[in-house]
């Protein structure tokens, strides 16, 4: 007698899901998403990280590419973290630069422009849907991003890695979010660019789209969240 091979819930979903996909079918009655978590760099901006400041800035600073690069990260971790003070953070490098550390600021993110498109899909989903703001940041830089672009009001809560104390790809950053939106891990879906983060919602059971670019991520996004 052949033996019956038994497909767990979750494969079977993936594959209703990934077929609807392929299909143009709405997955909306196959999948109820509640709540979407939207990543910042390499999201919501398509700038990934410091790479173009380096390249824009390192003539005038008389450094490398990769040696200015380098020198923006310093410390950054444990300030994305609330370990460090932002005003310290920045004025370490500013004053090696020798430049205000306002002006070094403006000249970081001015780099990371917001991808309008990105922002008009977040609010249509908002409308039926919890909305977050989900990212590995430094408060300051990113609660001027969301003031300059007026986000604040597109998103239902903000958790950084700042306010959080963790950061992705840790699971404390994750099992935060769903508890603050009271949400079940197959209920949200999250929007990342890095396969580590990615990695790790998998294993909690959130559903996930890896961004690539806007049109790949609005084909898998309409397979899971209905938007006008």
């Amino acid at each position: 007698m052949k033996s019956k091979k038994i497909l767990s819930k979750k494969f079977v979903l993936k594959t209703i899901i990934n077929y609807n996909t392929r299909h143009g079918i709405s997955n909306s009655y196959t999948i109820m998403i509640k709540t979407v978590l939207f990543d910042y760099a390499g999201v919501i901006t398509p700038t990934k990280n410091n790479f173009i400041f380096a390249t824009n800035n390192s003539k005038r600073f008389g450094l490398t590419p990769k040696e200015l690069m380098q020198m923006t990260y310093e410390n950054w971790g444990d300030t994305a973290l609330g370990k460090q003070k932002d005003s310290d953070f920045w004025n370490q490098i500013a004053n090696k630069l020798k430049i205000k550390p306002q002006e070094l600021m403006n000249l970081v993110i001015e780099t990371f422009p917001i991808n309008k498109k990105m922002v008009d899909v977040i609010k249509k989903t908002k409308v039926n849907h919890t909305t977050v703001l989900f990212s590995n940041q430094i408060e300051s830089w990113l609660e001027k991003v969301i003031d300059d672009n007026k986000l604040r009001n597109i998103f239902t809560y903000s958790i950084n890695s700042y306010n959080v104390g963790s950061r992705k790809p840790e699971q404390k950053i994750f099992l935060e979010a769903l508890k603050i939106t009271n949400s079940k891990p197959e209920e949200t879906l999250f929007v990342d660019d890095s396969p580590e983060n990615i990695e790790a919602a998998r294993q909690i059971g959130i559903n996930t789209i890896q961004f690539d670019n806007f049109e790949q991520f609005l084909t898998e996004y309409k397979g899971y969240v209905c938007i006008s």
